[in-house]
This record gives structure tokens, C-alpha cells and sequence, in this order.
């Protein structure tokens, strides 16, 4: 009986559009079709028109310019100088105390200023902060050494996520840490594998530059920023030009993944699933890597052995090896 209900539903279904075919047949003719289509565009011809003389008009101009200078009179020069002053004068890593001091003066303020709905949402977030100072040695002789600070709230140039540990090997200078840069060097014939890579900032992400070294079977990245693409070479170095000197040191994570890399993709909420153990050891870098100023790296780049001649690929370290 379940066939024969859905087919009368069919039937039924087939006469109801056979009786609105006929009725549009009727009603449609040609002579109605083509008012309807006329009378379609003579309302869009009118729209534009209105649309085009409201905007060619005066009043709108009228409106609108003492609303622009209303808005930019609003900006203060000296306000700007105060906020970054205020907000940037003391170090506010995440998780400190000064960081979350900042966030309740913003709270403070938006609500000064008088938006509905201000507040804090509180997240579990897996950080990464250095619990000893890097260094760099070459034949038992301490090359780099981040300079002690008597602020305690100074934390040493780092790179995020990295992975801990002690590593040693040969050095071998990557350029930018790209695709291309690692099969130029297995054209030359370099081996990778067991080496510590030498790279400068560029181009890509530093999280990027450190997981091909590791796909390259190296154990450990040393990061520094070229005055060819930060410093000197792109202009006047601060404090007399907006670029990096070359005591500067570039920080910043090297993790591949977005947001929380312990609740990855997810919000990081108290009680929520959290990665550990082997399960976070595959989503974290697989290498050790360290950011050093340029002048730093000039000595170091200097102790390696000359294997071929590619200055034109090695930023400012000229007569250097690529590879």
C-alpha cells in the first residue's frame, strides 16, 4: 500500500503542474511578456538615475566632509606618543604580570569610552619561555651569549617553541631556509644531514626555515637578520632610521601550527582537551634554533669551511661559503 500511496502522490503532484503550465500558457502571452520586461527596465534605468544624481549631488559632500574633519580632529598626535609610550616602556611578555595589567587598562579604558559590552575571557594556554640562557660554542669556546640584563623583566632573545636541547655539529650556511635555498645545496653536493644550519631572516617564516632544516636531517638552526633585508641596506638604522642595527635581534615563534599548539585549531578553555606528551611532541619544532644579532654572526659564519664560492646568495656576509 506504501507504493501505491506515494505513486497517487506523483500523480497528483504531475496534475497540479500540468494545471499551472496551462494557466501560464493562458496568462503569458507575448503582448503581457514583453510590458512586464519593459516595465523591469524602466525601474532599473529609474534606480540609477536616482542613484547617480543623489551621489554627483552636493549634500551628501556637505554631510560627509564635516564628519571627515570631525574624525580626524579626534586624532591626537600626543595621545598616540602617551599610549605607545605607556603600553611599550616595560617588557609584558604573555603570562606575566605587566601583560595582564596592560589588558585590565584596556578593559578600564573601552569602558571609559563607552562601549556596551567590555570583558575578559580567561584561556589555558600553552606558552613558551626560556628557563636558561642560549649559547653558541665553537671548539669549546663560548662564540654567543645573550648579554645579562639587570631587569629580570628583560627575557633574552628566544625563539618560541623551539625545541630544547643541547645540539652539536658542523655549520652550514642555508640563506633563507627555502625550498629552493637546501636543493641548491644538495646540487653543490653538501651534506645536511647532522649539521646545523646558518640562516638568515626573509622571505618565508622562521617556523617554515627551521621544519625544512629537519626535513633535511639537520639538528639545529642559528637565525640572524641581514642588514641587506633589515638593516643597512634598506636605510638608516635606529635610532636615526626605522631599521634594525646590527646588535638587533629578530624574535618571534618558529611553531607551524595557528593559535595554541596544545589545542590546536581549537579555543583553549579551562577543562578543554589539551595535547601532551608524544601527541604534542608531533606538533611542536623538531630542532633547536636561536636568534643572534649580525654582529654576532660574522665571527661564526667566519670558522666555516670553505667549500664553494656563492657570495651573490649570502646578503652581506661577502666572501663567505654557501654551504
Amino acid at each position: 500500500s506504501g507504493i501505491k500511496q506515494s505513486t497517487g502522490t506523483i500523480r497528483k503532484s504531475r496534475l497540479a503542474m500540468a494545471l499551472r503550465l496551462y494557466r501560464l500558457k493562458y496568462l503569458l502571452t507575448p503582448k503581457r511578456i514583453a510590458l512586464i520586461v519593459g516595465g523591469c527596465v524602466a525601474l532599473i534605468v529609474l534606480i540609477v538615475i536616482i542613484v547617480v544624481f543623489t551621489k554627483k549631488g552636493s549634500k551628501d559632500d556637505a554631510v560627509d566632509a564635516p564628519i571627515a574633519e570631525r574624525v580626524v580632529s579626534l586624532i591626537s598626535n600626543e595621545n598616540i606618543r602617551a599610549n605607545i609610550k605607556y603600553f611599550a616602556k616595560e617588557p609584558h611578555p604573555a603570562g606575566g604580570q605587566r601583560n595582564l595589567d596592560l589588558g585590565e587598562e584596556v578593559l578600564k579604558r573601552w569602558k571609559s569610552y563607552g562601549f556596551d559590552d567590555v570583558f575578559n575571557n580567561d584561556y589555558e594556554v600553552l606558552l613558551s619561555l626560556p628557563t636558561e640562557e642560549s649559547y653558541i660554542k665553537y671548539s669549546g669556546k663560548i662564540q654567543y651569549a645573550p648579554k645579562n640584563n639587570e631587569d629580570s623583566n628583560i627575557i633574552p632573545p628566544f625563539n618560541a617553541f623551539s625545541k630544547n636541547g643541547k645540539v652539536s655539529g658542523p655549520a652550514v650556511y642555508v640563506n633563507y631556509g627555502r625550498v629552493e635555498d637546501f636543493e641548491k645545496l644538495v646540487e653543490l653536493k653538501v651534506d645536511l644531514t647532522g649539521k646545523i644550519a646558518i640562516c638568515r631572516y626573509g622571505k618565508i617564516f622562521r617556523g617554515s626555515k627551521a621544519q625544512n632544516a629537519h626535513d633535511k636531517g639537520m639538528i639545529g638552526m642559528i637565525l640572524y637578520s641581514d642588514p641587506s633585508d633589515f638593516g643597512s641596506g634598506k636605510g638608516d638604522e635606529y635610532p636615526d632610521g626605522k631599521w634594525l642595527p646590527d646588535s638587533g635581534v629578530q624574535r618571534g615563534n618558529v611553531k607551524t601550527v595557528k593559535g595554541d599548539i596544545s589545542t590546536h585549531l581549537y579555543p583553549s578553555y579551562e577543562g578543554g582537551y589539551h595535547a601532551t606528551g608524544e601527541e604534542l611532541a608531533k606538533i611542536a619544532p623538531k630542532i633547536p634554533v636561536i636568534p643572534i644579532p649580525y654582529n654576532d654572526i660574522k665571527p661564526i659564519h667566519a670558522l666555516i669551511s670553505a667549500t664553494s664560492s656563492n657570495s651573490g646568495r649570502m646578503g652581506q656576509l661577502q666572501n663567505r661559503t654557501f654551504g
